[in-house]
Formats: C-alpha cells, sequence, structure tokens
C-alpha cells in the first residue's frame, strides 16, 4: 500500500513539473493577452493597400507590444517555439484569445448599433425641426400670399427663360454674320459695289485715251493744212 501511494505521489510530481511552464518562457496568461494585441494588429494591417506601408506600421506596432508587456522579439519567438511544441499549453491559451477576440467584437458591434441609432435619430430630429419650421411659416401666410408667391416664382422662371432664349438667339445670328464673312474671304468674292467702282474707273480710262487720240488726229490734220 505504500510502495502504490509513493509511486501516484512521484506520478503526480512529475505531472505538475512537466505542465509547468519554463521561468524563460513567457507564461500563459500573459501569453494570451499579448497574442490577442497581436491578432488585434494584425487585423488593422490586413485593411492597409500598400506592402511596404504595411510592414513599416507592423514593425512600430510589435515594437510597441513587446515594450507594453516588457518582453523582446527573441523572448516572444523562443516563447512561441515552446508553445508550438506543446499543442496542449498552445490550445488553452488559443480558447482565451478567441473569447477575448469575440468580447471585442460583440462590443464593437454593440458601439456601431449605438452610433447608427445616434445619428439616425440626429437626421430624424433635423428634419422634424425643418418640417415644423416650414409649417409654420406656411399657418402665417394666406392663402393669397402663397397663391402670390407662386405666381411670382413661376414669372421669374419665365423671365429667365426668356432671357436664356434672346442670348441663344443674339449667340446664333452672330456666328451666322462671322460665318458669311469668312465664307466670302474664304472664297474671295467682291461685293457688287466693288464690281460697279471697277467699271466706272474702266470707262473713265477708255473715255481719257480716246479723248487723248482725238486730240493727236486733230493736230495731226492742222499741221498738213498749214503747210
Amino acid at each position: 500500500m505504500r510502495k502504490i501511494c509513493c509511486v501516484a505521489f512521484l506520478l503526480l510530481v512529475l505531472a505538475g513539473c512537466r505542465s509547468k511552464t519554463p521561468g524563460d518562457i513567457i507564461q500563459p496568461e500573459k501569453m494570451a493577452a499579448i497574442l490577442y494585441d497581436i491578432h488585434v494588429t494584425d487585423g488593422y494591417i490586413g485593411t492597409i493597400p500598400k506592402q511596404d506601408s504595411a510592414k513599416k506600421v507592423s514593425a512600430a506596432y510589435y515594437k510597441g507590444i513587446y515594450a507594453k508587456f516588457g518582453i523582446d522579439s527573441v523572448k516572444y519567438t523562443k516563447s512561441m517555439s515552446y508553445y508550438f511544441a506543446n499543442p496542449d499549453v498552445l490550445s488553452g491559451i488559443y480558447v482565451k484569445v478567441t473569447d477575448a477576440l469575440k468580447k471585442s467584437k460583440d462590443s464593437l458591434e454593440k458601439i456601431n448599433e449605438k452610433v447608427v441609432k445616434l445619428e439616425a435619430a440626429k437626421r430624424a430630429k433635423a428634419v422634424k425641426k425643418t418640417k415644423d419650421s416650414l409649417d409654420k411659416i406656411r399657418a402665417k401666410l394666406s392663402p393669397l400670399e402663397i397663391k402670390k408667391l407662386k405666381a411670382d416664382s413661376l414669372r421669374k422662371v419665365k423671365t429667365d427663360s426668356l432671357k436664356v432664349v434672346k442670348a441663344v438667339q443674339k449667340t446664333k445670328d452672330s456666328l451666322a454674320k462671322v460665318s458669311i464673312k469668312a465664307g466670302n474671304l474664304l472664297n474671295n468674292k467682291p461685293s457688287q459695289t466693288n464690281s460697279s467702282a471697277r467699271a466706272r474707273k474702266s470707262k473713265q480710262l477708255i473715255d481719257a485715251k480716246k479723248s487723248i487720240a482725238d486730240q493727236k488726229l486733230k493736230s495731226g490734220k492742222t499741221a498738213v493744212e498749214v503747210n
């Protein structure tokens, strides 16, 4: 009986020794908290489109996490190697990490729901306030004033439309004139006035030449008669 008790005691001691995490390894509770922060950081880094930027941000965040828990990358890597070699312990750590992440997600969803409700309430309040203001203005106006406002609005719209039509027509006329002038220049068509002026000048030249010829002819005849 004593031998059986001694053997059982030794087995319990050995099991306790095996389950205890070495002193140079990050303890399970602390490791769960570190892994939680790391997974939250990884989730944020995954939203960064550029890989170079993601690397810079992740390096800064990891350093912050190490500083927060008083460790370095060497101790973290060594501890993860130990836990990978002891999957049962690592599984227990990840149960805690998963629970913490789920609680955070639920909290964020509740916060988001509250924000959405608050925004909807603000919009509804603003719409109601505007509606109440318009109702008050309508209540102060008589039917004739409302009719007059509508008539003035329609008149203004018509006047503005006529102005636009006139401006468009004026622009069209100007473009038409420019087009005609451009066509005349390109085709090099002289106007009727210029043609008449040229005809008159030509007739005057012909008449002048004829007059000179007649004078020469008369002078010749007179000289013959004298001789």
